[in-house]
This record gives C-alpha cells, structure tokens and sequence, in this order.
C-alpha cells in the first residue's frame, strides 16, 4: 500500500509503522501538492505541524474527490502518535524483559562488559562477581579523568550497606567508587543496547550468542517500527 505522509518526524514514522505495519510511505512534507496530483491509498497528515493553509487545501481535495478517489485520510494528532508509540514501546519492554529472564549470572557480566565496552568513556580493566548476592564488582577507568572507578552493579534484589561501601573506599585503591543501583532494569537496557544498536551476532562471544538469537526471535515485530526496514 502506498502511503503518503505530511508534516511528520521521525518519531512519528516510527508510531506509524508500528500501528499500520509495511507499506510504502512516502514522505510528501516538503512537495504537499503530490497528494493533489499522485495515486495514493492513503494520506497520513500531522495536523500540529502543518500550516492552516496545506490543511485547508488537503481537505479541501479530500472534499472534492471523496466520491471518485478510493483514499483514506487520517489526520494525526501529537497525542495519538504518542498512544501508538507508547503501546509500542510497553509490548517492546516486554519481549526484553521475557529475555532477560533467561540469562545465566555469566550472561548477565558478560552482558555488562559488553555493554561498558560499547561505551566512549573508558573501559574495563577488571570485572568479578559475587554470584549468591547477584552483585557485579567493575574496575573502569574513564579516560577524560585518567581515574579508576569502582561500579558496584547490583542485578537482583541485595542492596549495598554503607558499611560496605565505606569499606570499598577505604581501599584508596579506586578514585571514586559507585553503587548502580537500577538493579534488574540494568540487565534489560544491556538488552536494549543490543536490539538498538543492531549488533551483529558475529561480533558477540560465544556465551551471548544464544541470548542475541533470543532476543531477536522475541524482537522480530519491532525492527521495522524502529528502523524501517526488515
């Protein structure tokens, strides 16, 4: 189906192809008057950004050929491409989630080394686990500060007393020691990270290969919503 599309941004198109799915959509914002002169089945207009003058003239064709034109207009609000994109980011949360469930403690730190590596800010040099309490232990040095840091990443439901925080400090091993403390959404945006940045299986190790085919399974629906292609 081809689809013509007015005045809409790219979160938009992502709210659009989720709730109408694969069609042709051709985007129109800038030469409106191919809705007047071009075949379409249907017209998506963004009625908050598009000026009163295209809308009158958009409605007014719509008018006119109603009868003799098989087309369906829809005219869009901010707060219905928000509902679409909320549903799709609820259901899409969820699929992690279900996937997040399944990896093993040496998943779940392979998960965040990973996810760590993938950032500018510095890397690794050294990462252990406490694997009863599901507690990470990360040394990550941050290369704009030329400092070593101590992460305490908690991925379960055990809390860092201050006592042993104080004792981590007390160390003078780190320059600045932290506590992450999102706990299971940790895991879940290491997740995300993978769908996001379409990490190729092939560049994973081995240990996150099943979790990456997983993911992928349960993901499926969302890669055209996000990135418009299969």
């Amino acid at each position: 189906m081809k689809v013509f599309v007015y005045g809409c941004r790219i979160l938009d198109m992502d709210a659009i192809r989720w709730h109408f799915g694969k069609n042709d959509y051709i985007d129109v914002t800038n030469q409106y008057q191919d809705i007047l002169a071009l075949n379409a089945d249907m017209v998506l207009v963004n009625v908050e950004n598009c000026n009163k003058k295209v809308l009158d003239v958009i409605k007014s064709y719509e008018a006119e050929t109603k009868d003799v034109e098989e087309r369906e207009y829809i005219y869009l609000t901010d707060d219905m491409l928000m509902e679409w994109y909320q549903d799709m980011y609820e259901k899409f949360h969820d699929a992690v989630k279900e996937v997040s469930k399944t990896a093993t403690m040496e998943q779940k730190k392979a998960l965040s080394l990973f996810y760590i590596h993938s950032n500018d800010e510095g890397y690794i040099s050294d990462i252990s686990s406490d694997e009863a309490r599901n507690v990470f232990f990360i040394d990550f040095y941050r290369k704009s500060s030329q400092t070593t840091e101590l992460i305490i990443l908690s991925c379960g439901d055990d809390s860092i007393s201050k006592a042993e925080y104080d004792k981590y400090v007390a160390l003078g091993k780190y320059d600045r020691v932290s506590v992450d403390w999102h706990k299971e959404a940790t895991k879940d945006l290491c997740l995300e990270e993978l769908f996001y940045n379409r990490t190729d299986i092939d560049e994973l190790p081995p240990i996150l290969k099943p979790l990456k085919e997983l993911l992928d399974t349960h993901t499926e629906p969302f890669k055209y919503a996000w990135f418009g292609e299969d």
